[in-house]
C-alpha cells in the first residue's frame, strides 16, 4: 500500500521498522531464552534487507530524475543530509564518553586494561568516520559506532548509483544487472574483509538487486496478475521462508541468498495487496518505520551505557551480572548479561527494546528531522 500523501510504501516501511528492532535485539547480550534463538542470533542478515530496500526506494524516488549534474548533486546532498547528522551526533556522544573514561581513569588510577581512544576507538578513526569512509577500506575493523559501517558503504553506493544513471544507455536495466552481478562476484570473493572492500561490495550487490526489483515492480507489479487472496498466501509463505532461512543460515560473513529472498519479499509486499502487507501498513508499524534509522544507529550506544552501568553495579555491589559464555559466532567465550534467571533476562531484553524506541523518538525529532533541513545545501 503506497501512501498518496507521502508517496511511501507503507508495508515496506513496516518491514524496515521490524528489521531494525531485530538487529538491535541481536546485539543485546542477555543470556536468556531470546538470546538462544537462532533466528535472533542470525538477525544481522536483516542489514541486507535494508540494502535491498534502499535500492528499491531510491530507484522509485530518483530513477527518472538523475538526468543532469545539478540533479545528481541534489540527490547526493539529500542522501548526505539523511545519513550524516545522526551519525555525527552519535560519534560526538561516543567521543565524549571516551573523554569521561579518560578523566575517570586518571583521577581514580584505574588499571589500564581498556584504555580510552585505543583500538576501535582510536583518534585516527574519528576522522574516517567524519568522512564516512571508515568501512570502505580505510580501517581494518569496525570503529566507534560499529553499526555505522552500513551507512558508510551505502553513501558511496548512492554515488555509484548516480554515476550509473548518468551513463546514457538505451536500457539502464542492463547497467543495473551488470553492477549487481559484479558486486555479487566481488562480495563472494572478498566477503567480510573490510580492508578489501567486502562491506562495500555487499552493499552494492544488495542495493542494485533492489533497484532491479523496482524496475520489475514498475513494469509489472504482482497485483496486476495475481488475486489478493493468492497474494496473501504468498506473503505468509515468504514470511515463513524468511524465518526458516535466517534460522538455518550458515555462512553469515558471505550470505548472498539473503538478498535474493529479501528481494522477493519487497517485490510482493510493495503492492500492499495481501493481508500481511495491509497489517504492517498500520500506524504502529509505519511509526516504527519512521524511527528505523534511529533505532538502528543508536542501539549500540544504548548498549554501551547499559554495559557500563552494569559493570559499575557489579563492582560496587558484588553482584554477578556479567558472565562468560561460549559464542558460536566468534568461536570463543564472550561476556553476556544474566539477571537472576532466563525469564528475568528476557524481560530485560524487552525493556531494552522499549528504551530503544523511546530514545529513537527523541533522536528522530531532535536530530534526524532538523539535521535534514540544516544539511540540505542544494535546493531542488
Amino acid at each position: 500500500m503506497k501512501s498518496l500523501e507521502s508517496n511511501r510504501f507503507l508495508a515496506l516501511d513496516g518491514w524496515r521498522g521490524i528489521c531494525a528492532l531485530l538487529v538491535a535485539l541481536m546485539h543485546f547480550q542477555g543470556a536468556g531464552n531470546i538470546y538462544d534463538l537462532s533466528f535472533i542470533r542470525h538477525s544481522g542478515l536483516f542489514v541486507d534487507f535494508f540494502f535491498v530496500l534502499s535500492g528499491f526506494v531510491i530507484f522509485h524516488a530518483y530513477g527518472t530524475r538523475l538526468t543532469s549534474f545539478a540533479n545528481i548533486a541534489y540527490f547526493i546532498d539529500k542522501r548526505f543530509a539523511r545519513l550524516w547528522p545522526l551519525h555525527i551526533s552519535i560519534l560526538c556522544f561516543l567521543v565524549a564518553l571516551e573523554f569521561i573514561k579518560y578523566f575517570y581513569m586518571k583521577s581514580h588510577i584505574i588499571p589500564a586494561t581498556n584504555m580510552p581512544f585505543d583500538g576501535v576507538n582510536s583518534i585516527g578513526s574519528i576522522f574516517t568516520n567524519i568522512l564516512l569512509i571508515q568501512s570502505i577500506g580505510f580501517q581494518n575493523s569496525d570503529t566507534w559506532n560499529t553499526a555505522s559501517w552500513s551507512i558508510s558503504v551505502e553513501f558511496y553506493t548512492y554515488i555509484l548509483f548516480a554515476i550509473i544513471f548518468a551513463i546514457r544507455c538505451s536500457n539502464r536495466i542492463y547497467n543495473l544487472i551488470i553492477t549487481a552481478a559484479l558486486g555479487g562476484v566481488a562480495y563472494y570473493f572478498f566477503g567480510s574483509d573490510i580492508t578489501l572492500g567486502g562491506y562495500f561490495f555487499r552493499c552494492v550487490y544488495s542495493f542494485f538487486m533492489g533497484a532491479i526489483v523496482y524496475n520489475l515492480y514498475q513494469r509489472r507489479p504482482i497485483s496486476n496478475f495475481i488475486s489478493g487472496k493468492l497474494i496473501s498466501l504468498i506473503e505468509f509463505f515468504l514470511i515463513a521462508s524468511v524465518i526458516a532461512y535466517v534460522i538455518n543460515a550458515k555462512n553469515l560473513s558471505v550470505n548472498m541468498g539473503a538478498s535474493v529472498i529479501f528481494a522477493l519479499v519487497i517485490y510482493v509486499f510493495a503492492s500492499g495487496a495481501g493481508i500481511l502487507s495491509r497489517f504492517i501498513s498500520l500506524k504502529p508499524f509505519e511509526f516504527l518505520g519512521k524511527l528505523s534509522y534511529s533505532i538502528y544507529m543508536i542501539h549500540e550506544s544504548v548498549l554501551i551505557i547499559i554495559g557500563r552501568i552494569l559493570n559499575f553495579a557489579q563492582s560496587k555491589f558484588g553482584t554477578s551480572i556479567v558472565v562468560m559464555r561460549f559464542s558460536e559466532e566468534s568461536g570463543k567465550d564472550v561476556p553476556v548479561w544474566f539477571f537472576h534467571d532466563k525469564l528475568s533476562t528476557d524481560f530485560s531484553a524487552i525493556l531494552y527494546m522499549v528504551l530503544i524506541v523511546i530514545c529513537s523518538i527523541f533522536t528522530y525529532h531532535c536530530i534526524e528531522k532538523p539535521g535534514q533541513k540544516i544539511f540540505t545545501f542544494i535546493k531542488a
